[in-house]
């Protein structure tokens, strides 16, 4: 007995109805559970009572969907939506979609675009906030600030000219806790950090005067708290209080363009929510537990900005959710009875025991042109960078030796000891998973008094298939990459005037250290941009007298990330008379080898943004593109078979002994129920 309800409303079908349901395989296409058209006649009350007079000339017809239950003796095989693809004056022609097609026709045909959807301000995810708090003053940069003082700056739990290390190293802490503490024993949501705030500068803006690279957000100064016995100041990572060569006086208000940076795996769970979906529990594992790179990942944002939206690019929901499913190597498969997804690794999808096909009537085989390498299981796989040091161009590498001869950073330092030779100059040195080159320090006449080797390309493509040159798999979740930007030590002081106190800061030295880069919008700066639909409300006045300005898309096709450090990174002048810690954040490694010493510059750090499989280290090489199960896809073959049951797709198949990975599976089902006849797609799995 087929049932099909229409928004909990029963339909009637066809005496001779006949429905083909399709159910595809994720891992393959995005498209779930679907039937073809099911025609509905309009003579019936009861179809009459679900879609009204919609087959009358005399009604205009709007675009509807319908929740839709398809139901097969007292089974439920489909849970979603229905959507009328045909009306005429005797009949409706209704689609049905479920699971992943559910989903995909929801986020496509809204045409839902992520940076437009509403999930919230940093204001209020900061300060845990759950409502919009009524604002003094009107414009949503002034509330932006003023919550960024409460919730973010370390300064409010100490006086900036304070002489007590002690209350300096307790906001430290706090700040540190807040960023780089994660407590897994209260569950899922008691360590998805919400955002941080490091200092980043977006090189396609010009804004910040003083600043020849670009935009500088979230910048930090080392301030000093206090001094040791022998004089040396105590410095600790704060906000600047007066810009350079600022005229105005200083009333302790940071001078900080914020830019918050939300956690990856937070945004993710966010716009799933925002568009009716949640992850699972075994979904929320991987993102959190299987391993310690994803959970530390966030969006790397210089754009000014309020809501957590707009620190996504233009994309749509699908596009978002495509590129995560590529960057983080996993697969999101949506139940359409719960409305919930899982995400499922690659290297793991075929790993259960594999269903034995027994019953075969019928089988074929087709051959398949060219191999599918959209895989990221077997593709090659390139992030879409600009070409630099830590992205080399096509024409580098092709003008480059491949050397193989170094397994050893040990072997690297010899090398250099016995002479190093500007004939190795022309080389690409593969050692231990990185890449390097000879490189060379020169004096002031330009002679050479150094070889040593520096690393190059960290951000090249994974060449699964080294005899192609083009990459299969291009990832727009990209890193950002890192520049020199002078730290300024500073002391601050303060004086009263009229009753109030105002404060001078003095710089006493600078060090340069990296900081995030990335090519952000151009059309940010001193003015907040907000949209109407802003968490924030927009102030017309504001909005008016050109205060704030109405968003438009972000012309930047990708997204940038890093992850948080395991650590602070230690930053002192050459006499170490100012010496503290600075949080510093490096995508990936940056080794130098020399004669007689080698290791990474700035940071010693634990997880890496590279496509490389590094030895003791997390990367994405090594989380979402480790070696798996290989799927030859030049040959389809359809095998038709007997099956009382209705089976998904997913899963492996054992077929003649060997295991098959399916494409898709065919149900025919008729007022008698679901044939037994099944046709299914399959390739081989090595």
């Amino acid at each position: 007995m087929i049932e099909l309800l229409l928004d909990n409303k029963p339909a009637v079908l066809r005496e001779n109805v006949a429905i083909k349901l399709t159910r595809e395989n994720v891992y393959f296409n995005k498209t779930g559970s679907y039937t073809y058209d099911i025609e509905l006649p309009m003579q019936c009350a009861e179809n009459r009572a679900i879609f009204g007079s919609i087959n009358r000339v005399d009604t205009v017809t709007e675009y509807r969907e319908l929740h839709a239950v398809l139901r097969v003796d007292n089974k439920v095989l489909l849970d979603g939506k229905a959507v009328i693809n045909q009306v005429t004056d005797s009949a409706v022609r209704v689609q049905l979609l479920g699971g992943n097609s559910e989903m995909n026709f929801y986020t496509k045909g809204a045409e839902l675009y992520v940076d437009e959807l509403d999930l919230g301000d940093w204001m209020h995810e900061l300060s845990y906030q759950p409502e919009p708090q009524p604002a003094e003053k009107g414009t949503a940069f002034y509330r932006a600030v003023l919550d960024w003082i409460e919730c973010v700056d370390i300064r409010f739990l100490n006086k900036p000219d304070s002489k007590d290390k002690s209350k300096a190293q307790n906001a430290l802490e706090w700040w540190k806790k807040r960023w780089w503490t994660y407590d897994h024993s209260q569950g899922y949501d008691a360590y998805d950090n919400r955002g941080v705030a490091f200092p980043v500068i977006n090189v396609n803006s010009s804004w910040n005067s003083y600043c020849d690279s670009g935009l500088l957000c979230n910048e930090i100064v080392m301030r000093m708290h206090g001094r040791d016995g022998n004089g040396n100041g105590y410095y600790f990572p704060e906000y600047r209080l007066e810009w350079e060569n600022q005229e105005e006086k200083s009333d302790g208000t940071p001078q900080v363009c914020p830019s918050y940076m939300p956690m990856l795996c937070r945004t993710i769970r966010k716009v799933l929510s925002a568009v009716g979906y949640e992850i699972d529990l075994e979904g929320l594992k991987r993102l959190y537990t299987d391993n310690t790179l994803f959970r530390r990942i966030f969006i790397v944002t210089a754009n000014n900005r309020v809501d957590i939206a707009k620190a996504l690019p233009h994309w749509t929901v699908n596009e978002f959710l495509t590129q995560v499913e590529r960057f983080l190597g996993i697969v999101v498969e949506v139940d359409e009875i719960t409305k919930s997804c899982t995400l499922v690794n690659h290297q793991t999808w075929w790993s259960d025991t594999p269903l034995p096909i027994e019953d075969i009537v019928d089988e074929y085989t087709s051959e398949v042109e060219k191999e599918d390498t959209k895989d990221v299981s077997n593709g090659n796989i390139g992030f879409s960078m600009e070409d630099s040091e830590y992205h080399l161009s096509e024409d580098i590498l092709g003008a480059a030796t491949i050397d193989n001869r170094f397994t050893t950073f040990e072997q690297m330092q010899a090398y250099l000891r016995s002479g190093a030779s500007a004939n190795d100059k022309n080389k690409l040195f593969n050692v231990q998973g990185h890449q390097f080159i000879l490189a060379t320090v020169k004096d002031t006449n330009g002679n050479v008094t150094e070889y040593y080797f520096k690393e190059v390309n960290q951000f090249g493509a994974l060449m699964r298939q080294p005899d192609k040159k083009d990459i299969d798999v291009e990832l727009k979740i990209v890193p950002a990459t890192t520049i020199m930007q002078n730290v300024p030590f500073v002391i601050t002081s303060s004086y009263t005037q009229n009753g109030k106190t105002y404060y001078n800061e003095r710089k006493v030295a600078e060090v340069p250290m990296p900081i995030l880069a990335i090519e952000g919008p151009a059309d940010v700066g001193e003015k907040i941009l907000v949209r109407a639909a802003d968490t924030v409300k927009t102030d017309l006045e504001s909005l008016i007298s050109g205060e704030t300005t109405v968003d438009s898309a972000s012309e930047v096709d990708k997204m940038y990330v890093a992850y948080v450090p395991e650590s602070m990174t230690a930053i002192a002048t050459e006499d170490l008379s100012c010496i503290g810690d600075y949080p510093v954040v490096q995508p990936c490694s940056d080794y130098e080898v020399k004669a007689n010493s080698y290791g990474n510059k700035h940071i010693s750090a634990h997880n890496f943004l590279t496509l490389q499989q590094l030895q003791d280290k997390e990367t994405i090489g090594n989380t979402s593109f480790a070696d798996g199960t290989v799927i030859d896809t030049t040959v389809k073959y359809c095998i038709k078979f007997i099956s009382n049951e209705v089976l998904k797709p997913t899963r492996a198949f054992l077929i003649h002994g060997q295991r098959f990975a399916c494409e898709k599976l065919e149900y025919n089902i008729t007022a008698k129920g679901v044939s037994p006849l099944v046709t299914g797609y399959f390739y081989k799995l090595d």
